[in-house]
């Protein structure tokens, strides 16, 4: 079981930094920024423990 958590927090962890290079990139459109914001935010949240 301990190996399934470390492999679903390295998925996490992998997702947030894509989503936060691409919400770094992001320069055009407010309303992807705000959609980019969204979808990370439970991502960090996982990551750091916090329900």
């Amino acid at each position: 079981m301990r190996v399934v958590m470390i492999i679903y927090y390295l998925i996490c962890a992998y997702l947030a930094g894509i989503l936060c290079w691409s919400f770094i990139k992001e320069k055009k459109s407010i309303n992807n920024l705000i959609l980019y914001l969204l979808v990370i935010i439970p991502l960090i949240l996982r990551l750091l423990r916090i329900k």
